[in-house]
């Protein structure tokens, strides 16, 4: 069956149907790359001292003028290594989820289904060309942001469909790159407001999650309270990142459509 071109809340709407239909296909691959996110993230802040940071913010913040300089630069650079590995791991875990929920989309609109096992071992074989589309694309968003801000910004948009394109099209990921860019150009305004609501959207949905969980850091000893906190944030924020995927493949369907005669049987 052909895929028409359709309008802007056509395609969001076609995004959140989609959800409801692959939703639990999305739970085994989040679920796993977060919770091994979250294991991995405790780990490293544990191993570099970086938890003590933490510790004091949130348990004795008057400690924190007390420290000498010496050593708070000490504890505030083991903090920064620890975060900055965090947030490697997190895009790699982000990575995997969005390769998955673009398959499960794909395979749903083109009648199939998927399991969640079966969507994480496709993710699995994909996420070599997934993560080095992704390193050049935040290389190069870097790389804008450095230089004016509004390249940087350009350059955000213009490489959103790269996952997608890895995804759906079995592309390297320079070919994924070009891909992209071919795809948005033209339509570049339209899908920065697309992804702009769906990531507000998905913003709305983790900042309630934070707003259950961050307090229960206070609750007792700090390592149950961070232990806690991966259990319920984390895991559900793995399955706020495949939704944001699940909606960024039924734009990324829209605007092949536009380009091409688009059929089901293709995304498959």
């Amino acid at each position: 069956m052909e895929i028409p071109p359709r309008r802007f809340g056509e395609v969001l709407a076609e995004g959140i149907n989609l959800l409801t239909k692959v939703w639990a296909a999305l739970i085994p691959p989040s679920f796993g790359a977060f919770m091994a996110l979250g294991a991995a993230t405790v780990i490293i802040f544990r191993l570099t001292g970086a938890s003590e940071m933490l510790d004091l913010i949130f348990n004795d913040p008057s400690a924190i003028e007390a420290l000498p300089s010496e050593e708070l630069a000490a504890i505030s650079l083991r903090f920064l290594a620890a975060a900055f590995w965090a947030l490697a791991f997190q895009v790699v875990a982000s990575t995997f989820v969005a390769l998955a929920a673009h398959r499960a989309v794909g395979a749903q609109l083109a009648g199939k289904s998927v399991t969640g096992t079966e969507a994480a071992r496709f993710a699995a074989q994909k996420m070599a060309h997934g993560m080095l589309a992704v390193m050049v694309v935040v290389i190069a968003v870097f790389a804008g942001l450095f230089m004016l801000v509004i390249p940087g910004i350009w350059v955000v948009f213009s490489l959103s469909m790269v996952l997608p394109v890895v995804a759906l099209e079995d592309a390297g990921p320079r070919q994924a790159l070009r891909r992209s860019f071919q795809l948005v150009k033209g339509r570049w305004w339209p899908t920065a407001g697309f992804l702009l609501l769906v990531g507000l959207l998905g913003s709305v949905a983790g900042q309630i999650v934070q707003l259950v969980a961050v307090p229960l850091v206070t609750v007792g000893n700090f390592s149950i309270g961070l232990g806690l906190i991966f259990v319920v944030a984390v895991v559900i924020q793995g399955f706020i990142i495949a939704a944001i995927a699940v909606m960024a493949t039924a734009w990324y369907v829209d605007l092949k459509a536009r380009e091409e005669p688009l059929t089901t049987a293709s995304l498959s």
